[in-house]
């Protein structure tokens, strides 16, 4: 059938406003994703309930809090934002499943805003991850080479625009939208001022004291609550750094169930880490295993509870030194404290 010339013309206008309503349908959608990722992005959250899947009586405490604190020179428009399992990458897309895995419980934000002009000025992040061990292991794999630590917070340290902090089960980050030494410092108040409010308690962490204490760096404990030094059978490990004559190197320690478990996971590192080009060096102890990897000499033992060594030092730093002060009272405190 061939259309007449009214017909056809009838016909390409229906057409065009149809084509017409699409392209706006698929703007108005671009506005709408914008829109929402600018929402998400920038701080400017307003969420002040709790999600779903989460227990809004739980989050009542840091809410309130969160919501008392009134720093000198900002105001604080934006309502506590709270984010679960299912969000989180909307506000740290990249670093989530970190979280998750290590214990998340539950995230809240809140930005603060210069008084002068209104605009951002700070924002801060305060993570519930369920337990002190928890908190500190993402605090300490987070914390960045040489910073500065802040002053009068056991874990916390500072940058020149933000300021990191674990306390209890909470790991804690302020970041601010500009450099200023007067900002860092109204975020070490807040800080300060949270910790006092959150009534965290006694939130010590006992490993610590099983390093021995001379020679090592202040402030370099780390905990890896999984696959540490790339290997997934070491979990909750513990690590510190010492200084031996001018030379870094870095210990480590991990506590499991039985002795029959640290004894298996002593045997399967030392698998993981011949089949990873490691050579042994011959050395008169079950226990005990010394791995060459291209000249970076891994000493690794099982004493008890405990699986420990030293990781990665050069073959030249090698001596009797470290092995007494680092390797040998490593060994005594698994003894020690490492029984069935």
């Amino acid at each position: 059938m061939v259309l007449s010339p009214n017909r056809r013309g009838h016909t390409e206008s229906i057409i065009s406003i149809c084509l017409l309503v699409v392209l706006l349908l698929i703007g108005l959608g671009v506005v709408i994703k914008k829109s929402y990722y600018y929402s998400h992005k920038s701080g400017m959250e307003t969420a002040n309930a709790a999600l779903p899947g989460q227990k809004s009586g739980a989050d009542e405490k840091e809410k309130e809090i969160l919501l008392a604190l009134k720093p000198v020179g900002f105001e604080t428009p934006a309502k506590v934002a709270i984010y679960n399992n299912e969000n989180l990458y909307e506000k740290i897309d990249g670093k989530a499943d970190e979280y998750i895995e290590a214990g998340f419980q539950g995230l809240f934000t809140r930005l603060f805003t210069n008084k002068n002009d209104n605009t951002p000025g700070m924002e801060l992040y305060l993570f519930d991850m369920g337990n002190a061990r928890n908190a500190f292991s993402i605090y300490s794999i987070q914390k960045r080479p040489s910073v500065e630590s802040a002053d009068g917070l056991e874990f916390g340290y500072k940058t020149s625009n933000s300021l990191y902090f674990a306390c209890g089960k909470y790991y804690a980050e302020f970041i601010g939208f500009s450099e200023s030494g007067e900002l860092v410092k109204t975020m070490t108040q807040i800080a300060k001022d949270i910790q006092t409010s959150l009534q965290v308690g006694n939130t010590a962490i006992p490993e610590f004291a099983l390093f021995p204490q001379q020679g090592i760096v202040a402030n370099s404990f780390k905990l890896y609550t999984k696959n540490a030094f790339g290997f997934e059978g070491l979990t909750d490990t513990f690590t510190a750094q010492y200084d031996i004559d001018g030379q870094v190197i870095t210990a480590f320690l991990s506590r499991r169930s039985t002795s029959a478990e640290a004894s298996d996971i002593l045997s399967k590192y030392h698998k993981f880490l011949l089949e990873n080009g490691g050579k042994d060096i011959p050395i008169d102890s079950s226990q005990i295993k010394y791995v060459d990897i291209d000249g970076s000499i891994e000493i690794i033992f099982s004493e008890g509870l405990f699986v420990g060594g030293i990781h990665e030092v050069d073959k030249n730093q090698l001596n009797e030194k470290l092995e007494k002060m680092v390797l040998g009272k490593l060994i005594d405190a698994a003894k020690a404290n490492g029984n069935d």
